[in-house]
């Protein structure tokens, strides 16, 4: 048997004497280039259907990003406004003493293309005390 096994052992060395790696490789890609001779017609659709998932995915992240930041453009404004109204108030009541409240103040927010967005505008106050130890000291909360 040992012989048997010897013989085929030149058979082994011609073909890798023979053998080029760089030219089996491109050969057998080719082949498989030359055996697949188009696409299937359910190849092409689920790559469609592929593509349009992505493209919708892209879409709705778009539209959900662009309304994200609308609210956010709008709450800024809204927070401007307020801090700009008790910075006002501030330095009326360090000029004159006093605080002048109201209640609904029309403001604009946002002018959009379809229509005007307005908010009310609030300022109220009210006295407190705060106590220490022995002393007592009065605030108005705005």
């Amino acid at each position: 048997m040992i012989q048997g096994e010897l013989s085929h052992v030149p058979l082994i060395e011609e073909q890798i004497q023979g053998f080029n790696p760089t030219k089996a490789k491109a050969s057998h890609a080719f082949g498989l280039l030359k055996a697949s001779r188009g696409m299937s017609l359910i190849e092409v659709l689920v790559i469609a259907l592929v593509l349009v998932v992505m493209i919708t995915t892209i879409y709705i992240g778009a539209v959900y990003a662009e309304k994200q930041t609308r609210h956010n453009y709008r709450h800024r404004v809204a927070t401007f406004l307020a801090s700009g109204e008790i910075e006002k108030q501030y330095v009326m009541y360090l000029k004159k003493n006093t605080l002048q409240p109201f209640t609904g103040q029309e403001v604009l927010i946002d002018n959009t293309i379809d229509f005007p967005l307005y908010g009310a505008l609030t300022l109220t106050t009210r006295r407190y005390v705060e106590f220490s130890l022995t002393k007592q000291y009065p605030y108005t909360k705005v």
